[in-house]
C-alpha cells in the first residue's frame, strides 16, 4: 500500500500527511502528546491513518521502536514513497526535531533516516542514515521539518526550520530546495519571498505532485498566490 505523505503542524496534533485519492482517504498524523483518535490511544512517536468519515484510527508507525521512546519522539518529517524490497518491507525517511534512535542508528533533527518498517508487524527491521546533519554549515542546530522524496531523480525536496545551507546553496526557512545526495549539490524549488510576508513564514509540509504542483503547509498562517491561509491548511501551488 503506497501513501501520499506531508508534516504539517497542527494544534497539539503533527499531522504529517493525506492522500488527495477520493474523499474517504486517510489522513496520516502523529501526536505531540498522548491523545486519543477514532478510539485509538496515540502516543508521541506514534503514527495513524485517520479516516474522519467513520471517525477510525488504524496505528501504522508504532513509536516504541524507538530505543528510547520513553522519552517521546516528535516527528517532523516523514515520506514513504521510497518503495519496498525484497523482504516486502516499506522504506520511510524519518526526521525529528530530537535526538533519536532507530534500528540502532542514533540520529538528530538535521538528519534524515532511512528506514526499512514491517506493516504487518509495526516494526523496524533496519535503519541507516540517508542524508547526515554534518551536510548542513550548521549542523549542531540544523533542524529538517519538511521531506519528499523524488524517485525519478533519488533527490530530495526539504525544508527546514532554521535558515541552513546545503549542498553549497543558502537557503532559509521559508524556501523549498531540491538536493541530490550522490552530488552533494543543492537547487532552489520554491522561494520563501514569493510568500507576502517571507520573514514570518516558516515552510513545514511538502509533497510534490505532477504537472509541477506541489502541496505544502506552513507552521501560521500566510499569503500565496493571492491565497491567505492558516497555519495546518494545506495548499496546492502551481509552480
Amino acid at each position: 500500500m503506497k501513501r501520499s505523505i506531508m508534516a504539517i503542524v497542527m494544534s497539539f496534533i503533527l499531522l504529517l500527511g493525506f492522500s488527495v485519492k477520493g474523499e474517504a482517504a486517510p489522513i496520516i498524523v502523529s501526536p505531540n502528546k498522548t491523545t486519543e483518535l477514532g478510539g485509538l490511544e496515540v502516543h508521541k512517536g506514534d503514527m495513524v491513518e485517520y479516516y474522519a468519515d467513520t471517525d477510525t484510527a488504524k496505528l501504522i508507525f508504532d513509536g516504541n521502536n524507538f530505543e528510547n521512546a520513553g522519552q517521546g519522539e516528535n516527528i517532523d518529517a516523514y515520506a514513504d514513497n521510497l518503495g519496498y524490497d525484497a523482504n516486502g518491507d516499506a522504506h520511510l525517511l524519518i526526521s525529528t526535531s530530537n535526538r533519536a534512535r532507530l534500528g540502532g542508528v542514533t540520529f538528530r533533527g538535521g538528519d534524515l533516516v532511512e528506514v526499512a518498517y514491517n506493516y504487518a508487524t509495526n516494526t523496524v527491521t533496519s535503519a541507516e542514515i540517508f542524508l547526515s546533519r554534518h551536510l548542513f554549515s550548521r549542523p549542531r542546530r540544523a533542524n529538517i521539518d519538511a521531506v519528499w522524496y523524488l524517485p525519478d531523480t533519488e533527490e530530495v525536496v526539504l525544508s527546514t526550520s532554521l535558515p541552513e545551507r546545503l549542498g553549497g546553496l543558502s537557503f532559509k526557512n521559508g524556501d523549498l530546495i531540491k538536493y541530490d545526495p550522490a552530488a552533494d549539490t543543492a537547487t532552489l524549488l520554491f522561494d520563501q519571498n514569493l510568500f507576502l510576508n517571507p520573514y514570518l513564514t516558516n515552510l513545514n509540509a511538502v509533497q510534490c505532485l505532477s504537472d509541477n504542483k506541489i502541496l505544502l503547509s506552513t507552521l501560521g498562517g500566510a499569503t500565496l498566490g493571492g491565497l491567505t491561509f492558516n497555519g495546518g491548511d494545506v495548499v496546492k501551488y502551481n509552480l
